[in-house]
């Protein structure tokens, strides 16, 4: 439809943006990067297109040059709340922890409830080591989107495994972890990791064994040998009948 579009107005700005997205969805990054440029210059300051051409080359491996395109987009236009967000993974990327941090709060300045924002930010926080901060979002999120899988995921692992005692509540987290396991359709060997964390928390050790020896051979399966050990050393704890904590004890 878009072709047809530019076959009738072959300058048409917005048809060749739209295009251009389609593609890169379709994974032709090239023929997308060039779609954006012939937008840029029948258009210049078409901010959409900028931040497309920056999300373009971010999924060719060019941090840097779509930080630039992210940063301009933003220029022209301050409240592109997309623009924050995407730049924030960028800079995420790059280690940028607290600058990617002030992105994703800019774009929820604009967007209060820009879901994939929220969670984002969560996990920002949580990289910092700012959990109780992690925690606040993840629930945030969860008001907005109760289904959001990961930010499930990732409060249930808070409040199985966080070094605080304060924090953790395996009731919770059994609830939270059951739910998103549902939602992955059970073969998620992070999800069943997590689970397998929850249901340690609470007590119930042969729920747990069970789950983090699925997990196990899952990640295995799945060539993830460094989470597969990871896994192996949590499911000694709980043949031992203890819990896995973030600071071990």
């Amino acid at each position: 439809a878009y072709q047809q579009a530019l076959r009738l107005k072959p300058n048409f700005a917005d048809a060749i943006n739209n295009l251009g997205n389609a593609l890169l969805q379709r994974g032709n990054v090239d023929d997308a990067i060039a779609l954006f440029k012939k937008v840029l210059q029948i258009k210049p300051g078409y901010a959409e297109a900028i931040n497309n051409l920056g999300n373009a080359l971010f999924q060719k491996g060019n941090v840097d040059g779509a930080i630039a395109q992210y940063q301009q987009a933003l220029e022209i236009d301050p409240g592109y709340a997309q623009a924050d967000y995407n730049l924030g993974i960028a800079l995420l990327q790059k280690g940028n922890v607290d600058e990617a941090i002030a992105h994703y709060r800019q774009a929820l300045k604009t967007r209060p409830d820009y879901t994939d924002a929220i969670n984002n930010l969560g996990n920002a926080l949580l990289q910092k080591g700012e959990v109780e901060a992690a925690v606040r979002q993840y629930e945030k999120l969860l008001q907005l989107k109760p289904d959001y899988l990961e930010a499930q995921n990732n409060l249930a692992w808070i409040l199985a495994t966080a070094a605080p005692a304060s924090l953790r509540d395996g009731k919770q987290a059994v609830a939270l972890a059951e739910r998103s396991n549902q939602l992955s359709g059970g073969e998620s060997p992070v999800v069943l990791r997590t689970l397998a964390a929850a249901y340690a928390e609470a007590g119930r050790f042969d729920d747990a064994r069970q789950n983090a020896q699925k997990a196990m051979e899952l990640a295995r399966v799945a060539g993830q040998s460094d989470l597969g050990e990871q896994i192996q050393g949590e499911l000694k704890l709980y043949t031992a009948g203890l819990p896995f904590h973030q600071d071990g004890k």
